[in-house]
Protein backbone atom coordinates (compact mmCIF):
# COMPACT_ATOMS: atom_id res chain seq x y z
CA UNK A 1 0.00 0.00 0.00
CA UNK A 2 1.73 3.22 -0.95
CA UNK A 3 1.51 5.89 1.39
CA UNK A 4 0.47 9.66 0.43
CA UNK A 5 2.93 11.67 -0.68
CA UNK A 6 4.23 14.15 1.96
CA UNK A 7 5.77 16.88 -1.33
CA UNK A 8 2.60 19.26 -0.73
CA UNK A 9 3.19 19.39 2.56
CA UNK A 10 7.47 19.63 2.81
CA UNK A 11 6.65 22.66 0.33
CA UNK A 12 4.50 24.44 2.43
CA UNK A 13 6.52 24.07 5.26
CA UNK A 14 9.23 25.35 3.47
CA UNK A 15 7.39 28.25 2.03
CA UNK A 16 6.24 28.92 5.85
CA UNK A 17 9.60 28.07 6.98
CA UNK A 18 10.50 32.58 7.23
CA UNK A 19 8.02 35.05 6.07
CA UNK A 20 8.08 38.79 4.96
CA UNK A 21 7.06 39.65 8.60
CA UNK A 22 10.07 37.92 9.91
CA UNK A 23 12.47 39.13 7.23
CA UNK A 24 11.50 42.88 8.03
CA UNK A 25 12.01 42.07 11.50
CA UNK A 26 15.45 40.72 11.31
CA UNK A 27 16.13 43.79 8.98
CA UNK A 28 14.94 45.76 11.99
CA UNK A 29 17.20 44.08 14.17
CA UNK A 30 20.33 44.49 11.90
CA UNK A 31 19.82 48.27 11.81
CA UNK A 32 19.81 48.75 15.54
CA UNK A 33 23.39 46.68 15.86
CA UNK A 34 24.88 48.56 12.64
CA UNK A 35 23.50 52.23 14.43
CA UNK A 36 24.78 51.32 17.64
CA UNK A 37 27.80 49.62 16.50
CA UNK A 38 29.06 52.63 13.76
CA UNK A 39 28.71 56.02 14.06
CA UNK A 40 25.45 57.21 12.86
CA UNK A 41 26.84 60.21 10.13
CA UNK A 42 28.97 56.92 8.97
CA UNK A 43 25.70 54.63 7.84
CA UNK A 44 23.77 57.85 7.06
CA UNK A 45 26.90 58.66 4.00
CA UNK A 46 26.91 55.03 2.95
CA UNK A 47 23.23 55.39 2.03
CA UNK A 48 23.58 58.09 0.46
CA UNK A 49 26.53 57.18 -1.60
CA UNK A 50 23.48 54.29 -3.09
CA UNK A 51 22.85 54.60 -6.53
CA UNK A 52 19.55 52.71 -6.23
CA UNK A 53 17.07 52.30 -3.81
CA UNK A 54 16.64 48.30 -3.43
CA UNK A 55 13.74 46.85 -0.69
CA UNK A 56 16.68 46.61 1.69
CA UNK A 57 18.15 49.83 1.47
CA UNK A 58 14.79 51.52 2.20
CA UNK A 59 14.06 48.89 4.92
CA UNK A 60 16.95 50.03 6.36
CA UNK A 61 16.13 53.93 6.21
CA UNK A 62 12.60 53.12 7.46
CA UNK A 63 13.50 50.83 10.57
CA UNK A 64 16.15 53.88 11.23
CA UNK A 65 13.45 56.48 11.18
CA UNK A 66 11.74 54.55 13.85
CA UNK A 67 14.46 54.77 15.59
CA UNK A 68 15.26 58.52 15.44
CA UNK A 69 11.89 59.93 14.43
CA UNK A 70 12.85 63.09 14.73
CA UNK A 71 16.00 62.91 12.36
CA UNK A 72 14.83 65.49 9.79
CA UNK A 73 17.77 64.79 7.70
CA UNK A 74 17.30 61.23 7.49
CA UNK A 75 13.43 61.86 6.75
CA UNK A 76 14.39 64.00 3.96
CA UNK A 77 17.13 61.41 2.97
CA UNK A 78 13.96 58.55 3.43
CA UNK A 79 11.58 61.05 1.21
CA UNK A 80 13.63 61.39 -1.72
CA UNK A 81 14.80 57.27 -1.68
CA UNK A 82 10.54 56.56 -1.92
CA UNK A 83 10.41 59.23 -4.53
CA UNK A 84 13.14 57.68 -6.59
CA UNK A 85 11.68 53.97 -6.13
CA UNK A 86 8.21 55.34 -7.42
CA UNK A 87 6.46 55.71 -3.78
CA UNK A 88 4.80 59.04 -4.50
CA UNK A 89 1.86 58.33 -1.47
CA UNK A 90 4.69 57.03 0.98
CA UNK A 91 6.74 59.86 -0.06
CA UNK A 92 4.46 62.53 0.68
CA UNK A 93 3.58 60.83 4.23
CA UNK A 94 7.34 60.91 5.10
CA UNK A 95 7.99 64.49 3.71
CA UNK A 96 4.73 66.35 5.30
CA UNK A 97 6.38 67.07 8.97
CA UNK A 98 9.38 68.59 7.23
CA UNK A 99 7.21 70.91 5.14
CA UNK A 100 6.18 72.60 8.52
CA UNK A 101 9.98 72.69 9.73
CA UNK A 102 11.11 76.49 10.96
CA UNK A 103 14.22 75.75 9.62
CA UNK A 104 14.46 77.74 6.62
CA UNK A 105 17.20 75.82 4.74
CA UNK A 106 15.61 72.51 5.74
CA UNK A 107 11.74 74.07 4.70
CA UNK A 108 12.90 74.63 1.17
CA UNK A 109 14.72 71.32 0.45
CA UNK A 110 11.07 69.88 1.43
CA UNK A 111 9.32 71.91 -0.81
CA UNK A 112 11.55 71.18 -3.70
CA UNK A 113 11.46 67.62 -2.92
CA UNK A 114 7.35 68.08 -3.37
CA UNK A 115 7.44 69.96 -5.99
CA UNK A 116 9.66 66.72 -7.49
CA UNK A 117 6.64 64.49 -6.65
CA UNK A 118 4.40 66.21 -8.09
CA UNK A 119 6.23 66.31 -11.03
CA UNK A 120 6.70 62.81 -11.37
CA UNK A 121 3.16 62.45 -10.53
CA UNK A 122 1.86 65.10 -13.26
CA UNK A 123 4.21 63.99 -16.35
CA UNK A 124 3.02 59.59 -15.35
CA UNK A 125 -0.75 60.90 -16.79
CA UNK A 126 -1.90 60.75 -20.45
CA UNK A 127 -1.10 63.95 -21.84
CA UNK A 128 -4.17 66.30 -22.18
CA UNK A 129 -5.80 64.23 -19.62
CA UNK A 130 -8.02 66.25 -16.92
CA UNK A 131 -4.98 65.11 -14.48
CA UNK A 132 -2.55 66.22 -16.43
CA UNK A 133 -4.13 70.01 -16.71
CA UNK A 134 -4.26 69.61 -12.77
CA UNK A 135 -1.06 69.01 -12.08
CA UNK A 136 0.62 71.24 -14.39
CA UNK A 137 -1.25 74.25 -12.79
CA UNK A 138 -0.50 72.59 -9.47
CA UNK A 139 3.39 73.07 -10.78
CA UNK A 140 2.70 76.46 -12.18
CA UNK A 141 1.14 77.71 -8.78
CA UNK A 142 4.39 76.19 -6.68
CA UNK A 143 6.90 78.12 -9.15
CA UNK A 144 5.17 81.07 -8.32
CA UNK A 145 5.40 80.74 -4.97
CA UNK A 146 8.98 79.49 -5.28
CA UNK A 147 9.32 83.13 -7.15
CA UNK A 148 8.32 85.61 -4.21
CA UNK A 149 9.82 82.87 -1.62
CA UNK A 150 13.23 82.88 -0.28
CA UNK A 151 14.77 80.06 -2.43
CA UNK A 152 18.63 79.43 -2.62
CA UNK A 153 20.23 81.96 -5.80
CA UNK A 154 21.67 78.34 -6.66
CA UNK A 155 18.13 77.24 -7.40
CA UNK A 156 16.69 80.25 -9.26
CA UNK A 157 18.07 79.51 -13.15
CA UNK A 158 16.67 75.70 -12.49
CA UNK A 159 13.31 77.07 -11.67
CA UNK A 160 13.41 79.82 -14.16
CA UNK A 161 13.92 77.34 -16.98
CA UNK A 162 11.15 74.53 -15.26
CA UNK A 163 8.84 78.02 -15.45
CA UNK A 164 9.73 78.17 -19.23
CA UNK A 165 8.98 74.54 -20.13
CA UNK A 166 5.67 75.63 -18.25
CA UNK A 167 5.11 77.85 -20.54
CA UNK A 168 4.94 80.57 -17.50
CA UNK A 169 7.34 83.38 -18.90
CA UNK A 170 5.84 85.92 -16.08
CA UNK A 171 7.53 83.55 -13.28
CA UNK A 172 10.49 82.80 -15.30
CA UNK A 173 11.23 86.40 -16.30
CA UNK A 174 10.50 87.05 -12.22
CA UNK A 175 13.22 84.00 -11.22
CA UNK A 176 15.67 85.39 -13.65
CA UNK A 177 15.32 89.21 -12.41
CA UNK A 178 16.46 88.02 -8.78
CA UNK A 179 18.98 85.46 -10.08
CA UNK A 180 20.85 88.40 -11.57
CA UNK A 181 20.32 90.55 -8.36
CA UNK A 182 21.81 87.87 -6.18
CA UNK A 183 24.82 87.52 -8.12
CA UNK A 184 27.30 89.50 -10.26
CA UNK A 185 26.21 87.59 -13.93
CA UNK A 186 27.61 87.85 -17.30
CA UNK A 187 26.36 90.38 -19.35
CA UNK A 188 25.82 87.82 -22.45
CA UNK A 189 23.75 85.36 -19.92
CA UNK A 190 21.75 88.76 -18.86
CA UNK A 191 20.98 89.07 -22.75
CA UNK A 192 20.04 85.40 -23.38
CA UNK A 193 17.73 85.53 -20.53
CA UNK A 194 16.25 88.83 -22.00
CA UNK A 195 15.72 87.67 -24.97
CA UNK A 196 14.15 84.52 -24.03
CA UNK A 197 11.54 86.36 -21.98
CA UNK A 198 11.19 89.29 -24.85
CA UNK A 199 9.66 86.51 -27.15
CA UNK A 200 7.21 85.60 -24.78
CA UNK A 201 5.41 88.96 -24.16
CA UNK A 202 7.88 90.01 -20.99
CA UNK A 203 8.19 93.32 -21.97
CA UNK A 204 9.39 95.29 -19.00
CA UNK A 205 11.16 92.43 -17.67
CA UNK A 206 13.28 91.85 -20.81
CA UNK A 207 14.07 95.52 -20.57
CA UNK A 208 15.13 95.37 -17.34
CA UNK A 209 17.63 92.70 -17.60
CA UNK A 210 19.01 94.29 -20.71
CA UNK A 211 19.46 96.73 -17.79
CA UNK A 212 21.05 94.81 -15.82
CA UNK A 213 23.55 93.67 -18.82
CA UNK A 214 24.34 96.88 -19.49
CA UNK A 215 25.78 97.60 -16.00
CA UNK A 216 27.30 94.50 -15.45
CA UNK A 217 29.44 95.73 -19.35
CA UNK A 218 32.67 96.50 -19.31
CA UNK A 219 32.79 97.55 -22.93
CA UNK A 220 31.36 100.56 -23.58
CA UNK A 221 30.15 99.06 -26.82
CA UNK A 222 28.53 96.74 -24.68
CA UNK A 223 26.65 98.92 -22.62
CA UNK A 224 25.72 100.93 -25.03
CA UNK A 225 23.73 97.84 -27.17
CA UNK A 226 21.89 96.44 -24.05
CA UNK A 227 20.80 99.69 -23.14
CA UNK A 228 19.48 100.37 -26.54
CA UNK A 229 17.98 96.51 -26.47
CA UNK A 230 16.18 97.21 -23.45
CA UNK A 231 14.65 100.48 -24.86
CA UNK A 232 13.24 97.98 -27.92
CA UNK A 233 12.00 95.93 -25.17
CA UNK A 234 9.67 98.62 -24.09
CA UNK A 235 9.15 99.75 -27.68
CA UNK A 236 7.92 96.43 -28.62
CA UNK A 237 4.99 96.60 -25.95
CA UNK A 238 4.39 100.14 -27.02
CA UNK A 239 5.49 101.24 -23.71
CA UNK A 240 6.98 104.59 -25.09
CA UNK A 241 6.40 106.59 -21.85
CA UNK A 242 7.87 104.11 -19.93
CA UNK A 243 11.18 103.58 -22.32
CA UNK A 244 12.06 107.62 -22.31
CA UNK A 245 11.59 107.25 -18.60
CA UNK A 246 13.99 104.47 -18.32
CA UNK A 247 16.23 106.17 -20.73
CA UNK A 248 16.81 108.91 -18.55
CA UNK A 249 16.97 106.46 -15.95
CA UNK A 250 19.99 104.45 -17.34
CA UNK A 251 21.67 106.96 -19.80
CA UNK A 252 25.09 107.03 -17.47
CA UNK A 253 28.06 107.08 -19.62
CA UNK A 254 26.35 107.54 -22.66
CA UNK A 255 25.02 111.01 -22.54
CA UNK A 256 27.11 111.79 -25.31
CA UNK A 257 27.21 108.77 -27.48
CA UNK A 258 26.40 109.94 -31.20
CA UNK A 259 24.81 106.39 -32.03
CA UNK A 260 22.44 106.39 -28.34
CA UNK A 261 21.62 110.02 -29.11
CA UNK A 262 20.31 109.08 -32.59
CA UNK A 263 18.01 106.06 -31.48
CA UNK A 264 16.63 108.40 -28.53
CA UNK A 265 15.94 110.86 -31.26
CA UNK A 266 13.71 109.05 -33.23
CA UNK A 267 12.40 107.08 -30.08
CA UNK A 268 10.80 110.55 -28.62
CA UNK A 269 9.56 111.04 -32.14
CA UNK A 270 7.78 107.93 -31.68
CA UNK A 271 6.27 108.70 -28.64
CA UNK A 272 4.96 111.97 -29.95
CA UNK A 273 7.46 114.07 -27.78
CA UNK A 274 9.09 116.63 -30.46
CA UNK A 275 10.90 118.84 -28.13
CA UNK A 276 12.64 116.52 -26.78
CA UNK A 277 13.82 114.82 -30.14
CA UNK A 278 14.99 118.50 -30.48
CA UNK A 279 16.81 118.58 -27.28
CA UNK A 280 18.65 115.50 -28.42
CA UNK A 281 19.36 116.74 -31.77
CA UNK A 282 20.89 120.32 -30.50
CA UNK A 283 23.20 117.85 -28.11
CA UNK A 284 24.20 115.66 -30.93
CA UNK A 285 25.00 119.16 -32.77
CA UNK A 286 27.34 120.52 -30.06
CA UNK A 287 29.24 117.40 -30.08
CA UNK A 288 32.52 118.38 -30.72
CA UNK A 289 34.21 117.19 -33.97
CA UNK A 290 30.65 115.25 -34.56
CA UNK A 291 28.53 116.93 -36.66
CA UNK A 292 24.49 115.85 -37.64
CA UNK A 293 24.60 112.98 -40.00
CA UNK A 294 23.31 115.00 -43.38
CA UNK A 295 24.83 118.26 -42.07
CA UNK A 296 27.71 118.37 -44.15
CA UNK A 297 25.01 117.61 -46.87
CA UNK A 298 22.63 120.54 -45.04
CA UNK A 299 25.41 122.82 -45.16
CA UNK A 300 26.37 124.68 -48.66
CA UNK A 301 22.41 124.99 -48.95
CA UNK A 302 21.90 126.78 -45.80
CA UNK A 303 24.91 129.37 -46.94
CA UNK A 304 23.47 129.19 -50.53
Amino acid sequence: MRLPSSAPTDAAERERFIRPAEIGGIAAMVVLVLFFLFPQKTLLQKVLDQRSWDALTLSYLENLLRVRPHDDEMRLVFARALLESGQMAKARRALAPLLRSGDQALAWQAQWLEYRILRTETYAQPADSPARRAGLAQMRAMLRRFAASLVPAGDLDFLAHEALALNDPRTAAALYVRLARSKKMDPVLLARAARIVLGMGEYRHSAELYFMAQAASASPDGRRAYFIAGLRSLQAGNLLKEALTAADRHLDGLVDDRTTLLFLTRLSLAAGQPQRAQDYVKRLLHLDGSPLPGASEAKPEAHA
